[in-house]
């Protein structure tokens, strides 16, 4: 904007220059056309030039442009005194702004104007847009201050007219909660279309529908409950407001619950409550009754306990409190236990029964022995 006034002043003392001299006054544009000045190159003073559209890299319309140089005081590489200033002009109507110092020009600046500024083509970007006067189509927009959308008066129904098209902007409403309708037409009129505003869309009976819907965070409200979902890095967080996180989702895949740093697809901080969880295998513990398998003696197995503290083949308490336990593998070495215990209970089953059978005949001889003994001692 400063740039802008300055080149406005500079032409208008030009002017009033001519005025004094009593005569028309004109300014020589230099046929600089292949030649990139760079800004130590022009002395304090206002330059015209005739330039390609290539030469400093304006690439806006045709061939050709002209280029106003202005640069306030200093020679050569002093610019203590301010930068130097371009300002371009090009056969379609635009006009172009940039700055530099000693031997670099920032890039060009389009400067908006109502020739290339109130299109359908053309895209504004603002922060804020205020109004202290009126702002009239064939209706009037009324804005003594600089009001939030809401508070915008309407006089009657307005219209805008864009080449041959009509837009229709009404409104409906009390005025502390107004709906503004936006119709386009040429001969017929089209649906109607609410315009959203901070008046009728921050509100928890409003439903949206969009294709897409980017946003860094969001807030779910629900019976007094406040639900963020945020971006944080590349994973997504749930979590009730005022409280930890809930739900944490990597953008690897991984899903922690009651932890940010799952390590693993379903990491769960805490108890997990389920009918049923299928596990998925490869192999089983059915080799405990493969005819080579080698079955450890009990002598063995009481040995390995009095020196190692647990079973075979089953990690020991310190090994599960840092490691945590597999459940698919413990449940296969758990199986293979139960399997070696049936091998040796059925091996005891075996001895007990041949036990039995000496038993049966020891004690059958027995008999036999009382029933001798009985015979001689009963003879005459």
């Amino acid at each position: 904007m400063k740039s802008r006034l300055l080149f406005l002043l500079v032409i208008a003392t030009i002017f009033n220059f001519g005025k004094l001299q009593g005569q028309a006054l004109s300014v020589i544009s230099i046929d600089s056309r292949s030649i990139n000045y760079l800004p130590q190159d022009r002395n304090a003073g206002a330059y015209f030039d005739f330039k390609f559209n290539t030469t400093d890299g304006l690439s806006d319309a045709n061939i050709y442009h002209g280029v106003m140089t202005f640069r306030p005081w200093g020679g050569t590489g002093d610019f203590t005194g301010g930068l130097a200033h371009q300002l371009a002009f090009t056969d379609n109507g635009n006009m172009w702004l940039r700055s530099g110092s000693i031997t670099t020009w920032s890039n060009w600046l389009k400067i908006y104007s109502s020739k290339n500024l109130n299109r359908s083509d053309v895209d504004l970007t603002a922060k804020n847009i205020y109004a202290n006067g009126t702002i009239s189509s064939s209706g009037t927009i009324n804005s003594n201050t600089a009001y939030d959308v809401p508070a915008v008066q309407f006089s009657r129904g307005s219209y805008f007219r864009s080449n041959g098209t009509y837009v229709d902007l009404q409104q409906n409403g009390p005025d502390a909660d107004k709906t503004f309708y936006i119709n386009g037409f040429s001969n017929i009129l089209k649906d109607q279309n609410i315009v959203y505003h901070a008046g009728n869309f921050n509100r928890s009976d409003i439903d949206l529908n969009a294709k897409n819907l980017n946003s860094r965070s969001l807030r779910l409200t629900n019976n007094g409950k406040m639900w963020d979902i945020s971006d944080s890095g590349n994973s997504i967080a749930f979590n009730e407001s005022g409280i930890q996180t809930s739900l944490f989702l990597q953008a690897g895949g991984n899903v922690g619950i009651g932890t940010t740093a799952p390590q693993n697809k379903l990491d769960v901080n805490g108890t997990i409550h389920a009918k049923e969880v299928k596990v998925d295998l490869t192999g089983w513990s059915d080799f405990v009754f493969a005819p080579t398998y080698k079955l450890k003696t009990l002598a063995e197995v009481e040995t390995y306990i009095k020196t190692q503290g647990h079973l075979p083949e089953i990690p020991s308490a310190t090994e599960v409190e840092k490691n945590g336990v597999n459940v698919g593998e413990m449940q296969t070495k758990l199986l293979q236990k139960v399997e070696e215990l049936t091998l040796y209970v059925i091996e005891k089953d075996k001895q007990l029964s041949e036990q039995d059978k000496k038993y049966q005949k020891l004690e059958a001889e027995l008999e036999q022995l009382k029933a001798i003994i009985k015979t001689n001692i009963t003879k005459p």
